[in-house]
Protein backbone atom coordinates (compact mmCIF):
# COMPACT_ATOMS: atom_id res chain seq x y z
CA UNK A 1 0.00 0.00 0.00
CA UNK A 2 0.89 3.72 -0.46
CA UNK A 3 1.35 6.07 1.81
CA UNK A 4 3.20 5.75 5.77
CA UNK A 5 2.60 2.75 7.72
CA UNK A 6 3.44 3.54 11.38
CA UNK A 7 1.82 4.02 14.63
CA UNK A 8 0.94 7.11 15.89
CA UNK A 9 1.41 8.55 12.14
CA UNK A 10 -1.38 11.47 10.57
CA UNK A 11 -2.08 10.37 7.03
CA UNK A 12 -4.10 12.40 4.94
CA UNK A 13 -5.39 11.23 1.49
CA UNK A 14 -5.90 8.40 -0.70
CA UNK A 15 -4.27 4.20 -0.04
CA UNK A 16 -4.07 2.34 -3.02
CA UNK A 17 -2.87 -1.00 -3.73
CA UNK A 18 -2.63 -3.42 -6.60
CA UNK A 19 -1.77 -6.58 -4.31
CA UNK A 20 -3.79 -9.22 -3.34
CA UNK A 21 -3.88 -9.49 0.50
CA UNK A 22 -5.68 -8.82 3.62
CA UNK A 23 -5.11 -5.10 4.96
CA UNK A 24 -6.23 -3.54 8.15
CA UNK A 25 -6.75 0.22 8.53
CA UNK A 26 -7.44 1.60 11.75
CA UNK A 27 -8.78 4.85 12.09
CA UNK A 28 -8.31 7.23 15.38
CA UNK A 29 -9.98 10.59 15.26
CA UNK A 30 -8.38 13.84 16.46
CA UNK A 31 -9.44 17.35 16.65
CA UNK A 32 -7.81 20.13 15.58
CA UNK A 33 -5.74 20.83 18.61
CA UNK A 34 -4.61 17.10 18.38
CA UNK A 35 -6.33 15.57 21.15
CA UNK A 36 -7.31 11.99 20.33
CA UNK A 37 -11.78 11.46 20.37
CA UNK A 38 -13.57 8.56 20.76
CA UNK A 39 -14.68 5.57 18.40
CA UNK A 40 -11.42 4.52 17.05
CA UNK A 41 -12.28 2.10 13.56
CA UNK A 42 -10.74 -0.74 12.07
CA UNK A 43 -12.11 -2.09 9.00
CA UNK A 44 -10.23 -5.09 7.35
CA UNK A 45 -10.43 -5.35 3.44
CA UNK A 46 -9.45 -8.33 1.15
CA UNK A 47 -8.57 -8.05 -2.40
CA UNK A 48 -8.41 -10.82 -4.69
CA UNK A 49 -9.31 -13.05 -6.73
CA UNK A 50 -12.54 -13.22 -9.01
CA UNK A 51 -13.67 -11.62 -12.17
CA UNK A 52 -13.62 -7.97 -12.47
CA UNK A 53 -16.76 -7.60 -13.79
CA UNK A 54 -18.10 -11.30 -14.73
CA UNK A 55 -20.10 -11.11 -17.36
CA UNK A 56 -23.75 -12.53 -17.58
CA UNK A 57 -24.79 -15.34 -18.60
CA UNK A 58 -26.40 -14.50 -21.93
CA UNK A 59 -22.62 -14.01 -23.47
CA UNK A 60 -20.64 -15.18 -21.05
CA UNK A 61 -21.65 -19.29 -23.09
CA UNK A 62 -20.42 -18.10 -26.26
CA UNK A 63 -22.98 -15.44 -27.18
CA UNK A 64 -22.72 -11.94 -28.01
CA UNK A 65 -22.58 -8.84 -25.70
CA UNK A 66 -25.48 -6.35 -25.96
CA UNK A 67 -22.97 -3.32 -25.25
CA UNK A 68 -20.85 -2.67 -28.70
CA UNK A 69 -18.96 -1.58 -30.56
CA UNK A 70 -15.90 -2.25 -27.71
CA UNK A 71 -13.83 -0.56 -28.58
CA UNK A 72 -16.28 2.03 -29.33
CA UNK A 73 -15.25 5.57 -31.26
CA UNK A 74 -18.37 7.68 -30.89
CA UNK A 75 -21.68 6.05 -29.95
CA UNK A 76 -22.41 2.98 -27.60
CA UNK A 77 -25.23 0.90 -28.63
CA UNK A 78 -26.84 -1.48 -26.50
CA UNK A 79 -29.50 -3.99 -26.88
CA UNK A 80 -30.70 -5.86 -23.89
CA UNK A 81 -33.49 -8.00 -25.72
CA UNK A 82 -31.13 -10.90 -25.66
CA UNK A 83 -31.48 -10.83 -21.89
CA UNK A 84 -34.48 -10.39 -21.40
CA UNK A 85 -37.38 -13.06 -20.87
CA UNK A 86 -40.44 -10.86 -22.29
CA UNK A 87 -40.25 -9.88 -26.12
CA UNK A 88 -42.44 -6.56 -25.23
CA UNK A 89 -39.89 -4.20 -23.44
CA UNK A 90 -40.46 -0.56 -24.77
CA UNK A 91 -41.51 0.54 -21.22
CA UNK A 92 -38.11 -1.18 -19.20
CA UNK A 93 -36.43 1.63 -17.09
CA UNK A 94 -32.80 1.17 -16.90
CA UNK A 95 -30.38 2.80 -14.79
CA UNK A 96 -27.13 3.46 -16.41
CA UNK A 97 -23.46 4.02 -14.84
CA UNK A 98 -20.58 4.77 -15.89
CA UNK A 99 -17.51 5.15 -14.03
CA UNK A 100 -13.84 5.93 -15.31
CA UNK A 101 -10.87 3.47 -14.13
CA UNK A 102 -10.47 5.67 -11.42
CA UNK A 103 -13.97 4.68 -10.35
CA UNK A 104 -15.32 8.10 -10.44
CA UNK A 105 -19.01 8.26 -11.70
CA UNK A 106 -18.93 10.13 -15.22
CA UNK A 107 -22.32 8.92 -16.98
CA UNK A 108 -25.40 8.39 -14.49
CA UNK A 109 -29.00 8.08 -16.54
CA UNK A 110 -31.78 6.43 -16.58
CA UNK A 111 -33.00 5.05 -19.82
CA UNK A 112 -36.20 3.82 -21.16
CA UNK A 113 -36.79 0.99 -23.52
CA UNK A 114 -34.67 -2.34 -24.67
CA UNK A 115 -31.71 -0.81 -26.43
CA UNK A 116 -30.49 2.67 -26.76
CA UNK A 117 -27.26 4.55 -27.72
CA UNK A 118 -24.68 6.64 -25.42
CA UNK A 119 -22.47 9.72 -27.08
CA UNK A 120 -19.35 8.72 -25.58
CA UNK A 121 -17.35 11.63 -28.14
CA UNK A 122 -17.25 13.63 -25.24
CA UNK A 123 -15.46 11.44 -22.67
CA UNK A 124 -11.84 10.89 -22.87
CA UNK A 125 -9.91 7.54 -23.97
CA UNK A 126 -9.32 5.29 -21.82
CA UNK A 127 -10.85 2.40 -19.50
CA UNK A 128 -14.50 2.69 -18.32
CA UNK A 129 -16.94 0.11 -16.19
CA UNK A 130 -20.45 0.33 -17.41
CA UNK A 131 -23.29 -0.96 -14.96
CA UNK A 132 -26.50 -1.46 -15.82
CA UNK A 133 -29.37 -2.13 -13.78
CA UNK A 134 -33.21 -2.59 -14.24
CA UNK A 135 -35.98 -5.11 -12.03
CA UNK A 136 -34.48 -7.69 -14.60
CA UNK A 137 -30.83 -7.14 -15.43
CA UNK A 138 -27.80 -6.29 -13.74
CA UNK A 139 -25.06 -6.19 -16.38
CA UNK A 140 -21.58 -4.41 -15.62
CA UNK A 141 -18.92 -4.69 -18.71
CA UNK A 142 -15.59 -3.22 -18.79
CA UNK A 143 -16.08 -0.72 -22.39
CA UNK A 144 -12.77 1.04 -23.54
CA UNK A 145 -12.85 4.14 -25.59
CA UNK A 146 -10.65 4.25 -28.29
CA UNK A 147 -11.34 7.98 -30.42
CA UNK A 148 -10.21 7.63 -34.55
Amino acid sequence: MSGQQSNNTSVNGIWTTSQNGTYTLRVYPTNSCGNEGSGNQTLTITIGGGCSPCPPPAFAEGGTSPVYPNPVDDVLNIDLRSLLESTENSNLKTKVNIYDENNVLIYNKTHTGDSYTIDVRGFEEGLYYLNINSKDISLQEQIIIEHN
